[in-house]
């Protein structure tokens, strides 16, 4: 006979995370226990964390501007310079880059001007107080010498002289030793006159340099110089003389 027995009921499996929409009661961690960070702390970071990226070598780098080309291959020119000097400007000035070249044409022809000036109130011009001068300091040249010295063809040389001669300031001599060359010397009215042109020249070296310490106008002066031998400058010879005209 058979008897009936009720089957034993079989375990529910626990649901998984698979098997429902949310969370289940019993995921919930206890309150004393708080949950993991989604980040290590620092002290935990990976040792080995992941290189960054790097460009491919063959990646293009992107234009430089041409402003900031041209400032960061000017501020290369300059380096070791500072202040005024880096740019070329003089202090408070906004113009263009300037250097000595430009500098000692400024003042070159500021100069000469003002010296044109001086000596008109004597009549003369500033090449004819420069032979004045010259002969001063070297008395009986021949004609020839003198127009070497001063780069002057003879051409020019002659009449130029011939104005001056004609003004009673210089006179021409034969040469003892060859009476093909005649030698030029200050006569009486040339000395006085020399002797006024004197402390025009004085003021006029004064004022131009009236901004510099004594110490300072020695050492400016010795660079010119240095400077002017440099350059196989005839001392004494201002290079105007080539182009003058006689008057």
């Amino acid at each position: 006979m058979t008897t009936d027995q009720p089957h034993p009921a079989q375990a529910t499996p626990p649901a998984s995370a698979d098997d429902t929409d949310g969370p289940s009661p019993s995921a919930t961690p206890p309150a004393d226990k708080a949950a993991p960070s989604a980040a290590p702390p620092v002290d935990e970071a990976d040792p080995h964390p992941a290189e960054p990226t790097r460009p491919h070598p063959n990646t293009p780098k992107p234009p430089t501007p041409a402003g900031k080309q041209a400032d960061t291959q000017a501020g290369g020119r300059a380096a070791g310079r500072t202040g005024t000097e880096a740019a070329g400007r003089p202090d408070g000035a906004g113009g263009p880059p300037v250097g000595v070249a430009f500098l000692l044409a400024q003042l070159g022809s500021h100069a000469a001007g003002l010296f044109a000036e001086r000596v008109a109130a004597l009549d003369l011009t500033p090449p004819q107080a420069g032979l004045l001068r010259m002969l001063k300091g070297s008395p009986g040249c021949s004609q020839r010498e003198l127009a070497d010295r001063l780069g002057m063809p003879p051409s020019r040389f002659v009449p130029f002289v011939d104005t001056m001669e004609e003004r009673g300031l210089v006179e021409r001599r034969r040469n003892p030793d060859d009476r093909r060359l005649h030698a030029l010397y200050l006569t009486e009215a040339g000395e006085s006159l020399l002797d006024e042109l004197r402390p025009l020249a004085m003021a006029h070296e004064a004022d131009l340099t009236s901004t510099l310490s004594p110490e300072e106008y020695r050492q400016l002066k010795g660079l010119l110089q240095r400077m002017a031998a440099d350059k196989n400058l005839t001392p004494g010879v201002h290079p105007g003389f080539r182009s003058v005209r006689p008057r």
